[in-house]
């Protein structure tokens, strides 16, 4: 579910940022074995997908979010990353936790078409790519100059869980802004705590953060729920600051 609320102006100082460092679960993803079928078929996807991790460090279920590029591919890729390398949440006392992760997971070809498509998809902080090369025979693979220029420019996938509107976006160059965040949900989905993503530029934005944190205070959020019981949990979210529509002008 995506909120969505108006903001006059955004607060000098709503909260201070907890200080104890909350940690999302991490993924070493399974990036040796290209399907072999996929190989043959010169099939690339990507999937964006949520996985959860429990205390122990195992994958408890993966929700694919969003697909993208050959069907058939895209819809195995939580299977082919079953048996990837998990480790656990951590909450505000430093406790191993429930967690979830969303991450973009690319199966890529980058000699065809279709590859350098799916390449190009990135979610920021958290893409993984699995790479299938195809070279003729007595060809080299390009260096990392030829490659950034076969690939192309990347397409950002941004998926706010919450919008803010907001009259003025002091030092920001545009008119959206993007604040990236780790929170502690609590059984009945309240927000326990909240911190900027360190994978992100912190200090910058320092104030978004805050307002950001002091935003999702007051917000019930969904429950994450495990073999039939609510579970306290790690996540990231992350809400877009973004300004009013310009006004349409009359013909």
């Amino acid at each position: 579910m995506r909120l969505e609320k108006q903001a006059t102006r955004l607060p000098e100082m709503m909260i201070e940022l907890m200080t104890a460092m909350l940690a999302l679960p991490q993924i070493v993803p399974n990036q040796i074995d290209y399907p072999s079928s996929a190989l043959r078929k010169n099939q690339s996807a990507a999937a964006l997908l949520e996985l959860i991790v429990d205390p122990e460090g195992d994958l408890v279920d993966c929700i694919s979010r969003a697909t993208f590029g050959d069907e058939e591919l895209a819809e195995d890729i939580c299977k082919l990353q079953s048996d990837a390398e998990m480790t656990a949440g951590r909450n505000a006392e430093g406790n191993a936790s429930y967690g979830v992760l969303r991450v973009l997971i690319r199966y890529s070809i980058i000699q065809t078409e279709d590859g350098r498509d799916i390449y190009r998809l990135q979610a920021p902080g958290y893409t993984h790519t699995v790479t299938g090369i195809r070279f003729r025979p007595g060809t080299r693979p390009p260096d990392f100059g030829e490659f950034e220029a076969l690939v192309g420019e990347a397409q950002n996938i941004l998926s706010a869980d919450a919008a803010l509107t907001v009259e003025a976006l002091p030092g920001v160059e545009g008119r959206a802004l993007h604040q990236n965040l780790i929170v502690q949900v609590n059984h009945d989905g309240t927000v326990a705590q909240c911190q900027p993503d360190a994978k992100f530029e912190t200090s910058k934005y320092a104030a978004y953060a805050k307002t950001a944190c002091s935003f999702l205070a007051g917000e019930q959020l969904e429950p994450l729920v495990v073999a039939g019981e609510p579970v306290s949990h790690v996540r990231r979210y992350e809400v877009q600051f973004s300004l009013p529509e310009p006004a349409s002008q009359p013909e």
